[in-house]
């Protein structure tokens, strides 16, 4: 009959296997932690995409508190201060989402994302219908400014301010290209079309992908992974 005993631990794998363990364990709590956040967030957005349609109010002190309103305001479009984010369609094709502040009549400003255009379009003469003057009223969801992750934000080209192009939803830098102060969220216009059919509005998209609990679930078993082969690594006959 075959016993199996340990070997008494070699200092170095056992260093390894213990931070290996407890870095990969405390990467699925980590994980866990996040699957709980993320599903308190889509919570809160199923609560508040439900709630009526208000008036924008004149000042924003916590745009946290207004993601994912709806809402209505009145102004008047400033088109020659115009920016845009590429962006794709439904479809795939290749084009842009333009932002264009709203000057409402108490002089404030908001970034009003008008839909989505196909690249010809982004040039405002290509869609001259569709730059339209005098007050309208506006109906929106309220989203808040957003960065991409740090590895993209240094491997993507800067802003191109020529053309104000921008890669990611950075509302300061888009203010300051144009040499304005606005409200601290943009609005995303419904659906409501546009003459001559550009931008088309209701680009709002809200999904979130939440792979938290699978990806927890392979931490641990990377620490379990390393446990097991740790104990078969001091193994010995006897």
């Amino acid at each position: 009959m075959t016993t199996l005993f340990l070997q008494k631990p070699r200092p170095i794998p056992t260093i390894f296997t213990v931070i290996a363990v407890i870095v990969c364990t405390a990467c699925g709590v980590w994980q866990l932690q996040r699957m709980a956040w993320k599903h308190d967030k889509m919570r809160l957005i199923e609560e508040r995409i439900g709630l009526p349609e208000v008036p924008m109010p004149a000042a924003i002190d916590t745009p946290e508190d207004w993601e994912y309103r709806h809402v209505r305001l009145t102004g008047t479009f400033q088109h020659d201060k115009e920016s845009f984010t590429p962006a794709q369609s439904t479809r795939g094709n290749y084009g842009f989402q333009v932002i264009t502040p709203l000057e409402r009549p108490d002089g404030s400003l908001v970034l009003v994302n008008r839909g989505w255009v196909p690249d010809p379009q982004r040039n405002p003469a290509a869609r001259a219908e569709g730059q339209v003057q005098g007050e309208k009223t506006i109906s929106g969801v309220v989203r808040l400014p957003w960065r991409q992750k740090w590895l993209a934000r240094h491997v993507m080209p800067p802003p191109d301010l020529k053309q104000k192009i921008f890669f990611d939803g950075d509302l300061s830098a888009m203010a300051a290209a144009h040499g304005i102060t606005t409200l601290p969220v943009f609005v995303e216009a419904d659906e409501t079309p546009n003459p001559g059919g550009w931008p088309k509005g209701g680009q709002t998209v809200i999904k979130l992908s939440d792979p938290h609990l699978s990806y927890a679930i392979q931490w641990f078993c990377f620490a379990i992974t390393a446990a097991v082969i740790f104990v078969l690594y001091h193994r010995r006959k006897g």
